[in-house]
């Protein structure tokens, strides 16, 4: 039993490897392919086929799941394997909850799946209706994903009678409508689950989103500093360091990510450099994506971005925050972005990986 278990799990992973491998290099051709999955049996299947070791077998899907989710963050972000993937594990072994509960974030927050996520969370709450952590989950997402406050209150409200809830649900649960909409509470359930996390990459997931609100908040907090600035003096700061000099902010906030804080005169906001990475990172990757579909509908590269506007397969123009452009090469389909600053997260900058 024990021999035919080993050989079983190292086939699991053999094919696990082999998908994963195929997967890196075809992502940036063909993100999406259904067939990639094809050396994963379906949950029916390796349920039968584990010999009453499901739990072993959920791990070794587990560990797919997680260098799945790991290769994803760092190329083409597509994560539409994932309600799959994490489906599968919950399957094998509804009592790893952190695997569920890491899953559900995924799929809400990473792959914009906030209905297959709830889907998992749902499942799970009626599997073990005793567990406090499920409808917590989903009264997050309900309050920071969906902007349902109403359902995220009745969810946390039933995550605080449960056994062993902390004291933020009772205190999530008694929130009116409007503070729920605020970032302050949304920093208060991401401790929580920081807090709380059962392995390190959810931890992971919480700390880097506690990071995000710290950096909207300074962002929050300098452009009201330059519009009060703005407004007693009639001219813009000459750096950050006069709106302090002048009492228009309380605090200089760092960048979370070790980035810089910018002024944007045309839209009149502070950005952090780490934030105008991600915003233009996104805009490249969907850029490129019609470059090269413009390509294989016409043959040729189009000549500009701006063309592809021009034909109607982009409904904008390219942004460019801070007056800065999206670098294209019309004789490759290169789209990249090159900003003059250092980058923090390096998959932000330079081409598109998709």
């Amino acid at each position: 039993m024990r021999e035919g278990l080993k050989l079983l799990t190292a086939l699991l992973l053999l094919g696990a490897a082999h998908w994963t491998g195929e997967r890196s290099g075809a992502a940036r051709a063909a993100p999406g392919n259904p067939d990639q999955l094809a050396y994963l049996p379906e949950g029916e299947v390796l349920k039968a086929a584990s010999l009453g070791h499901r739990n072993l077998m959920a791990d070794a899907v587990w560990i797919l799941a997680i260098q799945y989710y790991g290769e994803q963050r760092l190329t083409t972000r597509n994560y539409d394997q994932a309600d799959r993937l994490f489906r599968l594990i919950y399957t094998l072994d509804p009592t790893f909850k952190g695997a569920t509960r890491f899953g559900a974030l995924v799929l809400a927050q990473d792959a914009g799946e906030p209905e297959a996520a709830l889907a998992l969370l749902t499942r799970a709450e009626r599997d073990d209706p005793g567990a406090w952590e499920y409808p917590f989950d989903r009264g997050f997402i309900l309050q920071t994903v969906l902007r349902d406050y109403t359902g995220a209150a009745q969810a946390y409200r039933h995550s605080s009678e449960l056994p062993g809830a902390p004291a933020v649900t009772r205190r999530l649960a008694g929130l009116t409508f409007a503070r729920l909409g605020d970032r302050s509470s949304s920093r208060e359930v991401w401790r929580a689950i920081y807090d709380e996390a059962e392995n390190d990459v959810m931890r992971s997931v919480a700390e880097r989103n506690l990071k995000n609100l710290d950096m909207e908040d300074a962002e929050e907090l300098l452009t009201a500093g330059v519009e009060r600035f703005r407004a007693e003096h009639d001219r813009l700061p000459h750096d950050w360091a006069e709106l302090l000099d002048k009492g228009c902010v309380s605090h200089l906030p760092p960048e979370p990510y070790g980035g810089l804080f910018l002024f944007d005169p045309g839209g009149m906001r502070v950005w952090a450099t780490t934030h105008l990475d991600r915003r233009m990172a996104q805009e490249r990757d969907v850029f490129q994506q019609h470059v090269r579909l413009a390509h294989r509908t016409d043959g040729v590269l189009p000549p500009s971005l701006e063309s592809l506007v021009e034909r109607g397969i982009m409904p904008f123009p390219p942004l460019r925050p801070m007056g800065i452009a999206l670098d294209y090469d019309p004789l490759t389909g290169s789209v990249a972005w090159n900003p003059p600053w250092p980058a923090t997260e390096k998959r932000n900058q330079g081409r598109s990986p998709v």
